[in-house]
C-alpha cells in the first residue's frame, strides 16, 4: 500500500508537470521524468506527441523515443505540420545513414514498399548503396531516365545488372556500354544490344526472305518442264513451312498480306501448269511401261542364256539333253513373251533368240563336232612360237591369219556357244597374238612408209636435178625394199621398177657430169688460197662449203677421179691453214670462259647452301628476296659468260641446271605457297564484296576486314613475276569495288545528312521565330519542350552540326532566362494577390463566397485558396506575433524594437531547432503555419505589412 500511494503521487506530480503551461517546463518532464518502458508514461508521451500545442514539445517526445517507427508515425500522422517536417528530416538522416538510428535492409525494403512519395525516395536513393534497396527504390520511383545516372553511380555489378536487365532501349544499353568498367555487365550489354538488334532486325530480315521465296515460287512459271517445276515447288513449301513457324513476330496485316501472296502464287502455278500436267502424268505411265519391259526383258534374257548354258554345258560334257522337254519350255517362253508388255519389234527379237536355241536342238551333233575342231585349233597354234622378227613375222603371219578364218567358221557353226573354257583359251591366245605382233606390225608398217616416202624423194631428187644425192637414197630405199612381206612388195612393185630404171640410166650420166664440175671447184679453192678472205670465219665456211659440193659432185671419169681427190685435199688444207691460228686464240678465250662459268657455278652452289644448309635455315629464316636477287644476277652472267667448248659447255650446263634447280624449287614452291595464300585472300575479299551487295550494313565490317587483308598481302611476300602481278591485279579490282560501294554510301548518307540538317535548321528558325512573341510561361515552357527535342535530335544527328547544335543550345539558354523571368512575375503576382485578399479578410471586408468573385483570388494557385478559404472559416482570435517574428528572422530582416527581447529568445529557440534537424527552412511552410494559425482580424493588419515587405519585395 505504501509503495502504491508514493507511486500514485509521483504520477500525479509528473501528470501535472507534463500539464504546465510552460513549454520549458514540459519538455524538461518529458526529458527528465517519463519513461518511454513504462506503458502508462509511454502513452502520456505519445498523448503529448499527439495533442500538445506546442510543435517543440512533440519534437521532444519524439527525440525521448528517437525510434524509426515513431519517427515514421509522425512524418505521416502527426497533426501538427512543422512536426512532420521534422520528423520527415530525421528519417532522410537515418535512412541516408546519417543516424545513430541503423536499419537492416529488410527494414529499408519494408519502408520503401510502403511510402508513396517519391520526391524523398529518389533524394535517398543518391545515398543508397546496398542493392536490393536501390533496386527497390528505382522500382517504386518508377522514373526509367534515372538508369543511367544510378548505373554510373553504383558500381556494384548487381545493381549494373539490374538496370541492364531492366533496359530494353538500344540508345541507353549503348550508353550504359560505354560507361560499364566491369567485364561481365559489359558482356550483358553486348549481348542485350545485339539480341534486341536481332528482334528488332528479325521482322524485316524475314520479311525479305519470305519475299525472295514467293519471288522463287513465282519464277516457278517460267520453268518449261513440269516435273522439274515439281521438284522445285516442293523444296520451296517445305521452305515456307519452316519459316511459316516465325510468322509471329510479324505484324497480322504484314503476315496476312504475304500469306495472301503466296496462295495466289500457289493457284497462279496450278493455273499454269494444268496442261502440262496431264502430260506429265502420262510420261509417268510411259516410264512404268518402260520399267516392266525392262523387267520382262531381263527375265526372257535370264531364261534364254539358261537354257544356252545347259545346251552348251551338255555339248561340252556330252551329256544327254531332254529334247522334248527344253523344246516345251521354248514353246512356253514364246506364248509368255507374246502375253508381255513388249511391242511386237521387241517381241520379235526375243522370239528369234528362241527360234535360234530350237535350232541348236536339232544341230547338236553338228555343233559337238564344232567344238572337237575348236579344240583342235587351239592346240595347234600353241605349238606356234610369236615371230620376234620381221622375217619371222612373213612366215608365221599366214598361219595365224589362216587360225582366225577357220576359228570363224567354227563359231558360225556353233551360233556362238562355245563352252567358257575354249572360248576363254582362245582369247587368251589370240590376245597374245595381237600384242605380240602390234610392234612387229607397226615396224612393218613404218618401213613401208618409209620405202613409199623415199620413192617420192628419189622421183623429186631425179626431178629436180640432184642426182648424187639420189644415188643414196636409192641405196637405202633397196635395204628397206628387202625387208618388206610379199604383199608390201607387191603394192610397190610399179614404183619399183620406175625408179630402177631411172636411177641405171642416171648411173652412166654421173661421170660425165662430175668431171667439169670438180675441174672448176678445184680452180676455185686454189683462188683462196692464193688470196685468202680478211674473216677467218667466212675462209674456213667457204672451205666448208667447197668440200659439201665437191662430196656432193659424186664420182669423176675414173682415169682421173683419185688425181682429182688428192689435188683437191691439198688445197683444202692449205686454204684452212690461216684459221688453225684463229681458232687457237678462240680456244684460250673458251679456256678462259670456262673457269668464269665454273666460279659461277660454285656461286650458285653457295646459295643452294643457304638454303639446303641446316644449321642456317634453324637459326634464321630464309631471305627469299636476297636469294632472288642473287639467283637472277648468276643467271644474267651465265648467259653473258661467253662461249666454251661444246662438250665442255654440256658438262657445264647440267651441272649448272643441277646445282640452280634446288633453289628454283625452293623459290617456285616459296612463290606458289604465296600464291595460293594471296587465292585464298582474294576468295575471301571476294565473300565479303557479295555480303556488301546483299546488305550495305555490312559495308563497314567489309572496310575493315579488307584494310586486315591488305596488310596480311603485304606480309605474305612475293608469288613470283608470273603471278603476283596478275594476281594483285584481281586483289586490288575487288577492292576498289568495296571502297567504291563504301563511297557511295558515303554519299548517300551525306546527301540524307544534309536534307536532315535542312529541314534541322528550317525547325531552329521557326523555333526562334515563336520565341520572339512569347507572353507567359506555358508559352515559354512549350517552346522549350519543342527546343529540346530539337537538340536531342540534332545530338543523334551523325555528323553533329556543332553551329546548329549552340544556335538550339542558346535559344534553349535564351527560353529559361524568359521562363525565370515569367515565373519570377507570375510567383510575385501571387503574393501580391495573396496579400490584398488577405488584407480584407483582416478588414473583415469579403466572405467566402464574395472572396471567389475577387479578380485577385483567381490569380493564386489553388493551394492558397484553400488555405484563404480555413481562414475566413476560423473563428479562434489568435496572437501571430512570435510567427511573425519568426519569419522576419528567418528572412534576415530587422523587427521593430519594442520586440527585440522577444526577437532574441526566438532565434535562440530556432538555433536549437535547427542543429537538431539540420534541415533547410521552407518559408513557405512557415507562411502558411502563420496564416492558418487562426482567424484573421484588424490587429493583425500591422503584421501584414511587415510579412508583405518579406514575400512581395
Amino acid at each position: 500500500m505504501i509503495f502504491s500511494k508514493l507511486f500514485k503521487g509521483t504520477l500525479l506530480n509528473k501528470k501535472s508537470a507534463w500539464q504546465h503551461k510552460d513549454i520549458n517546463v514540459r519538455i524538461a518532464t518529458i526529458n527528465d521524468d517519463l519513461n518511454i518502458e513504462n506503458k502508462e508514461e509511454q502513452q502520456i508521451l505519445l498523448d503529448l506527441l499527439a495533442t500538445d500545442n506546442s510543435d517543440l514539445v512533440r519534437r521532444a517526445v519524439l527525440l525521448k523515443f528517437n525510434r524509426f517507427d515513431t519517427w515514421l508515425t509522425a512524418s505521416e500522422q502527426n497533426s501538427d505540420e512543422s512536426v512532420r517536417e521534422f520528423a520527415c528530416s530525421q528519417l532522410e538522416l537515418i535512412l541516408k545513414e546519417s543516424h545513430k538510428i541503423k536499419l537492416s535492409e529488410q527494414q529499408k525494403l519494408t519502408y520503401v514498399e510502403q511510402q508513396n512519395k517519391t520526391t524523398f525516395l529518389e533524394a535517398w536513393l543518391a545515398y543508397e548503396t546496398k542493392p536490393r534497396v536501390v533496386i527497390a527504390l528505382f522500382v517504386k520511383i518508377a522514373k526509367p531516365h534515372l538508369a543511367i545516372k544510378l548505373f554510373s553511380e553504383k558500381s556494384d555489378r548487381q545493381i549494373q545488372l539490374f538496370f541492364v536487365d531492366a533496359v530494353n532501349e538500344l540508345a541507353t544499353l549503348e550508353k550504359l556500354l560505354k560507361k560499364s568498367i566491369d567485364h561481365t555487365v559489359s558482356e550483358a550489354i553486348s549481348i542485350k544490344i545485339s539480341n534486341l538488334v536481332n528482334i528488332a532486325e528479325r521482322p524485316a530480315k524475314l520479311t525479305k526472305q519470305i519475299q525472295l521465296l514467293l519471288s522463287k515460287m513465282l519464277a516457278l512459271k517460267e520453268v518449261k518442264e513440269y516435273s522439274a517445276m515439281l521438284v522445285k515447288k516442293e523444296k520451296l513449301v517445305n521452305e515456307w513451312q519452316t519459316i511459316e513457324a516465325d510468322f509471329s513476330v510479324l505484324a497480322k496485316a504484314d503476315k496476312d498480306t504475304l500469306v495472301d501472296k503466296y496462295h495466289k502464287i500457289d493457284k497462279q502455278l496450278k493455273a499454269t501448269f494444268a496442261p502440262k500436267e496431264e502430260a506429265y502424268q502420262q510420261e509417268l505411265i510411259a516410264k512404268q511401261l518402260n520399267k516392266d519391259k525392262a523387267i520382262a526383258k531381263e527375265n526372257f534374257e535370264q531364261q534364254i542364256n539358261s537354257i544356252n548354258k545347259s545346251l552348251t554345258t551338255a555339248i561340252f560334257e556330252n551329256l544327254e539333253i531332254d529334247t522334248e522337254n527344253q523344246t516345251n519350255e521354248l514353246s512356253k517362253m514364246i506364248i509368255a513373251v507374246e502375253e508381255s508388255v513388249l511391242n511386237k519389234k521387241e517381241q520379235a527379237h526375243f522370239k528369234e533368240q528362241i527360234a535360234c536355241q530350237q535350232t541348236r536342238l536339232g544341230q547338236l551333233p553338228l555343233i559337238a563336232q564344232s567344238v572337237t575342231e575348236a579344240t583342235y585349233l587351239i592346240s595347234n597354234i600353241s605349238q606356234l612360237a610369236l615371230p620376234t622378227t620381221l622375217t619371222e613375222l612373213n612366215e608365221r603371219l599366214p598361219i595365224y591369219n589362216n587360225w582366225l578364218t577357220n576359228w570363224k567358221k567354227i563359231e558360225t557353226q556353233t551360233g556362238m556357244d562355245l563352252p567358257d573354257s575354249i572360248v576363254s583359251a582362245f582369247n587368251e591366245i589370240n590376245l597374245q597374238w595381237k600384242i605380240g605382233l602390234k610392234p612387229l606390225l607397226k615396224l612393218q608398217q613404218g618401213q613401208f612408209q618409209q620405202a613409199q616416202k623415199k620413192q617420192k624423194e628419189l622421183n623429186r631428187l631425179i626431178a629436180t636435178g640432184k642426182f648424187n644425192a639420189a644415188f643414196g637414197v636409192f641405196n637405202k630405199y633397196l635395204g628397206l625394199y628387202e625387208q618388206l612381206s610379199s604383199a608390201n612388195h607387191q603394192r610397190l612393185q610399179r614404183d619399183h621398177e620406175s625408179i630402177k630404171e631411172k636411177m641405171a640410166e642416171l648411173s652412166d650420166w654421173e661421170h660425165y657430169i662430175a668431171t667439169p664440175r670438180k675441174q672448176q671447184l678445184l680452180s676455185d679453192i686454189n683462188e683462196i688460197v692464193v688470196r685468202p678472205l680478211d674473216n677467218p670465219n667466212e675462209q674456213a665456211a667457204k672451205v666448208k662449203a667447197f668440200r659439201q659440193s665437191w662430196n656432193a659432185l659424186g664420182h669423176a671419169e675414173d682415169e682421173i677421179d683419185k688425181e682429182l681427190n688428192a689435188e683437191f685435199n691439198a688445197a683444202s688444207e692449205q686454204a684452212f691453214a690461216p684459221c688453225r691460228l684463229y681458232y687457237a686464240e678462240q680456244e684460250n678465250l673458251r679456256e678462259k670462259h670456262l673457269v668464269t662459268r665454273q666460279a659461277i657455278i660454285d656461286q650458285v652452289k653457295v646459295i643452294s647452301g643457304m638454303i639446303s644448309s641446316p644449321d642456317e635455315t634453324s637459326s634464321k629464316e630464309i631471305n627469299y628476296k636476297d636469294i632472288e636477287s642473287q639467283l637472277n644476277k648468276v643467271q644474267k652472267e651465265w648467259q653473258g659468260a661467253g662461249e666454251v667448248d661444246r662438250n665442255k659447255y654440256k658438262l657445264l650446263q647440267s651441272e649448272f641446271l643441277t646445282e640452280i634447280q634446288p633453289v628454283k624449287k625452293v623459290l617456285n614452291d616459296f612463290y606458289h605457297n604465296n600464291a595460293e595464300l594471296k587465292k585464298e585472300l582474294i576468295n575471301k575479299v571476294q565473300q565479303e564484296q557479295e555480303r556488301c551487295n546483299a546488305e550495305n550494313e555490312q559495308v563497314a565490317n567489309a572496310i575493315h576486314s579488307v584494310k586486315r587483308m591488305q596488310s596480311q598481302w603485304r606480309a605474305i611476300g612475293s608469288a613470283g613475276i608470273r603471278d603476283e602481278n596478275r594476281l594483285w591485279q584481281d586483289f586490288r579490282k575487288i577492292n576498289d569495288s568495296i571502297f567504291k560501294l563504301r563511297d557511295d554510301i558515303k554519299i548517300k548518307h551525306q546527301a540524307q545528312h544534309n536534307e536532315l540538317i535542312v529541314t534541322l535548321r528550317a525547325k531552329l528558325d521557326q523555333l526562334i521565330t515563336a520565341s520572339q512573341s512569347l507572353s507567359n510561361s506555358v508559352e515559354t515552357e512549350t517552346l522549350l519542350e519543342c527546343t529540346t527535342i530539337l537538340s536531342n535530335e540534332l545530338l543523334t544527328c551523325k555528323p553533329q552540326n556543332k553551329l546548329l547544335v549552340k544556335q538550339v543550345q542558346s535559344l534553349s539558354s535564351s527560353l529559361n532566362e524568359q521562363l525565370t523571368e515569367f515565373n519570377t512575375r507570375k510567383e510575385k503576382q501571387n503574393w501580391l494577390s495573396l496579400f490584398a485578399l488577405i488584407k480584407l479578410i483582416a478588414k473583415n471586408e469579403l466572405t467566402a463566397q464574395q472572396m471567389k468573385d475577387v479578380e485577385d483570388y483567381s490569380l493564386i494557385s489553388s493551394y492558397w485558396q484553400k488555405r484563404l478559404q480555413e481562414v475566413i472559416k476560423s473563428s479562434d482570435s489568435v496572437n501571430r506575433q512570435d510567427q511573425t517574428l519568426t519569419i522576419e528572422i528567418l528572412a534576415g530582416l530587422e523587427s521593430p524594437e519594442e520586440y527585440l527581447d522577444q526577437r532574441m529568445k526566438i532565434q535562440i529557440s530556432l538555433m536549437q531547432d535547427q542543429m537538431l534537424s539540420g534541415g533547410k527552412v521552407d518559408m513557405n511552410s512557415q507562411f502558411t503555419r502563420w496564416l492558418t494559425f487562426g482567424k484573421l482580424e484588424t490587429k493583425d493588419l500591422e503584421l501584414i505589412s511587415r510579412l508583405e515587405n518579406v514575400y512581395c519585395q
